[in-house]
């Protein structure tokens, strides 16, 4: 795997830029930014969490649930220029992990507003998938949210797949 695919770390335990976790609706993004949380919080570095999944009902009390839990600070911002004006205020060693709002790569409307955050975020675009999904149209969707900033593919849901064909396929071509 390693001659074809690269493997990296997500989290720079050290902080820096922000984790943009970006991807379609239901693909897992919350549950991902509140493991990278736990993840910060049992190894004692500071962390702040934001969501802008302000749309979604019950969204940002899932991740409410996730942060109180662990006694973490979350931020709830709306639009790019709230999202700037919160990481301007970040400690500079804070790791900070951004949920998104799931959407599809392939409205114009919905494209823009991700473009806007992931530009005004200035971290790594995470594109989260889900495993299982049919190998071209999770390349296809691959390819769009690279287009939108998106530099990393963490996959989700392995536990519930069998064939893990379309994911390497998938890594592979995207």
């Amino acid at each position: 795997f390693e001659t074809h695919l690269q493997f990296q770390p997500l989290a720079d335990d050290k902080g820096g830029k922000p984790l943009v976790f970006i991807g379609p609706p239901g693909a897992g993004k919350t549950l991902c930014t509140a493991k990278f949380a736990t993840k910060a919080t049992l190894g004692k570095k500071p962390v702040t969490v934001i969501s802008t999944d302000t749309e979604r009902a019950g969204g940002m009390e899932q991740l409410a649930a996730f942060t109180r839990l662990l006694k973490v600070n979350m931020m709830e911002i709306e639009d790019s220029h709230a999202l700037r004006e919160a990481l301007a205020i970040q400690q500079p060693n804070s790791i900070i992990l951004i949920d998104t709002p799931g959407r599809n790569p392939y409205q114009e409307k919905e494209r823009q507003q991700l473009l806007a955050l992931v530009a005004a975020a200035g971290g790594e675009a995470v594109l989260v998938l889900p495993a299982g999904m049919d190998a071209s149209e999770a390349i296809d969707m691959a390819h769009e949210f690279r287009n939108l900033g998106a530099t990393r593919l963490l996959m989700t849901r392995l536990d519930m797949t069998r064939r893990l064909g379309s994911l390497l396929r998938t890594a592979s071509e995207s």
